[in-house]
């Protein structure tokens, strides 16, 4: 699922880089399309930036455009936090709230 999301996001680019589409509709349409993926029934994607601030929760869209610096598991672990720094290297050891 990470490799077909991967693929939305350089065929929106490729759309932008060759002047088909501006930058904020390339972004906007690749956001929808991920937005709407799923696999093993209910699991979602979502897109963060390293800051960390949600850019696209499809579950939970009042975070669209938040600082999720702060969101923590019941453990207190800083989820976005946690994943940062990492990313691509392992797996974050945290739980959704």
């Amino acid at each position: 699922i990470v490799n077909t999301a991967y693929g939305v996001l350089e065929y929106y680019e490729k759309q932008h880089s060759e002047g088909i589409l501006t930058l904020e509709t390339a972004q906007k349409a690749a956001s929808d399309v991920i937005k709407g993926m799923r696999y093993d029934g209910n699991q979602y994607l979502w897109i963060n930036d390293l800051t960390p601030a949600m850019i696209m929760h499809p579950i939970k869209p009042t975070l669209d455009g938040k600082d999720i610096t702060n969101i923590a598991d019941p453990n207190g672990v800083k989820l976005f936090v946690e994943m940062v720094p990492w990313w691509g290297l392992s797996p974050a050891r945290s739980l959704w709230p």
